[in-house]
């Protein structure tokens, strides 16, 4: 019993470390895609609206999920 719950922890801890990680580098990679796509430095002429939001609210999303996490279990 007692194994299967630290075989139970572990799995959840692996889990939840490797979707963060996964999150941070979808971000990385979402803002490298952005940047070669439009071939800017400049963010003021960017064109793809789009993918500039998308980029945006992958700098917003985690740190917001976080926090109302930690409201809730507070």
């Amino acid at each position: 019993m007692q194994g299967d719950k630290e075989k139970d922890e572990l799995e959840h801890h692996i889990e939840t470390q490797s979707t963060k990680i996964s999150y941070y580098v979808l971000m990385i990679l979402s803002g490298l895609i952005l940047f070669v796509s439009e071939g800017v430095g400049d963010l003021s002429n960017i064109e793809n609206y789009p993918l500039l939001i998308v980029v945006g609210l992958t700098f917003v999303v985690q740190p917001l999920t976080a926090f109302i996490y930690s409201r809730k279990y507070k």
